[in-house]
């Protein structure tokens, strides 16, 4: 009698087992329910076991929402593997329709806009990681830009903004600098350049703080790769301007704990030539320069 019981008892549990993971209570709503006909109904949270996708544990949510007849429909939510919420998108009859957002992994919104099958339409917007707006586009209901569309520094300033018809380039062309200065203004119609139209803009140039560098003794004789002195090392950030010991600037740019991270590098002969104009960004060598008065 009692192997009967615990024979009992174990496909009991089974049963529970099985109907648990296909039926969750949500507050109190039943969710993950499969109809007579095998399709899915009503509220669903994949989990990482269902979905199989890297990097989830099998008790993790990857994604949430409402299926009608097997369909998403309305807002789903997906998740990174952190837990924080990677998109929201708007379903209708399994297709996205509707506005939707999509997230960085700081929580930050990356970009967001509506889309309607496989195509933006309307309002759209990009952000950088920091927050500050990067691109800022208008779509037709045919899904080609048109309007103004406007692309942005991190900074906050802009840095490009065109004129577009149902997709093409027609009116005004304006790009500039990171400090919000014009760069260059020129006119398209309908794709085509009008060339009488371009407007080119020099930088406005800095005030640099300038960074005197001490005179080298006439009587050392070794070669300037060589020799060394008793100056400190430069470790300041900013805005600076670099000065070898005949007055010629070497190194102009932002720097970061002394080291040129934005900026040019100028690399002079024995004899004070200008040799080579090494650019660099974000502190990396980035390519070469035109040799151009160094002082400038």
């Amino acid at each position: 009698m009692r192997t009967l019981q615990n024979s009992f008892l174990h496909v009991f549990s089974t049963f529970i087992l099985v109907f648990c993971v296909t039926l969750i209570c949500r507050g109190g709503e039943d969710i993950n329910v499969v109809d007579a006909n095998g399709n899915r109904q009503g509220y669903w949270k994949i989990s990482g076991a269902m979905a199989l996708e890297d990097g989830f544990r099998d008790s993790q949510i990857v994604e949430e929402g409402i299926y009608e007849n097997n369909k998403k429909t309305g807002i789903w939510k997906k998740y990174y593997p952190s837990g924080t919420l990677r998109n929201e998108i708007t379903f209708k009859n399994n297709l996205p329709r509707g506005p939707y957002k999509v997230y960085y992994l700081n929580g930050k919104i990356e970009e967001e806009g509506n889309w309607q099958g496989n195509k933006n339409v309307g309002a759209f917007k990009r952000y950088h990681k920091n927050g500050a707006l990067a691109q800022e586009f208008t779509f037709t209901s045919a899904g080609k830009r048109d309007g103004v569309q406007n692309y942005y520094y991190e900074n906050g300033n802009l840095q490009l903004s065109v004129e577009v018809t149902d997709g093409v380039a027609n009116g005004f062309y304006k790009t500039f600098y990171p400090d919000g200065n014009p760069k260059l203004a020129q006119v398209v119609e309908n794709g085509i350049l009008d060339e009488g139209s371009v407007k080119t803009f020099k930088p406005v140039k800095t005030e640099y703080a300038k960074v005197e560098m001490p005179e080298v003794p006439e009587n050392i004789t070794t070669s300037v790769d060589t020799k060394k002195t008793s100056v400190p090392e430069f470790e300041q950030s900013g805005q600076n301007a670099l000065y070898n010991h005949r007055k010629q600037v070497t190194q102009v740019g932002e720097f970061k704990n002394g080291r040129l991270w934005n900026g040019k590098w100028h690399r002079y002969d024995t004899d004070g030539t200008l040799k080579k104009v090494e650019v660099y960004q974000e502190g990396k060598f980035v390519g070469y320069g035109p040799l151009e008065d160094a002082n400038n």
